[in-house]
């Protein structure tokens, strides 16, 4: 988050990769979150659209509302 933060895009995207390699409770969603961001500014437009992909199946299984209207294509957030 801090690399996202300062605009550090190529530590940004090292760091929410090593992240999101164990699907752990606490941290995996908020890695893969980083992980769209960091791959979506610095350029690695593929790693960011699958990490939104991951994020989106994980928020969709959630069944919240709030997850339901996030999906891409779907809304706004």
């Amino acid at each position: 988050m801090l690399y996202n933060g300062l605009g550090r895009y190529p530590d940004a995207l090292a760091a929410a990769q090593r992240a999101s390699q164990y699907e752990d409770l606490g941290v995996f969603g908020w890695a893969l979150a980083e992980l769209v961001e960091a791959g979506a500014r610095g350029g690695a437009p593929d790693l960011a659209a699958a990490a939104l992909e991951r994020l989106a199946e994980r928020a969709h299984a959630s069944g919240t509302d709030w997850a339901l209207v996030c999906r891409p294509g779907h809304g706004h957030c």
